[in-house]
């Protein structure tokens, strides 16, 4: 019984677990859907949650803040919200 790979995370995703700020600015530069998910969460969560400034800086600076800051994750949590739990 052979199990399936996990599906790869977004580059995006990825990008903004390790804090790798060039690399976010590249993809996004690169036309990356900034709401890309990744169970449940955006990046820009997932920045928010980890406490990578630089890269919520730039998000709010580039992308909808509207929704950035109004998107509820598939627990029901802002992003904000996140960044609190931290």
């Amino acid at each position: 019984l052979s199990q399936s790979p996990m599906p790869a995370k977004p580059p995006l995703i990825d990008a903004c677990q390790h804090n790798n700020i060039c690399f976010v600015m590249r993809l996004l530069k690169d036309g990356e859907d900034p709401f890309v998910q990744d169970n449940g969460l955006t990046p820009f969560m997932i920045a928010a949650s980890s406490g990578h400034k630089e890269i919520i800086y730039f998000f709010l600076a580039i992308a909808d803040k509207k929704r950035l800051l109004t998107e509820r994750s598939s627990e029901g949590y802002t992003a904000r919200d996140l960044a609190l739990l931290r």
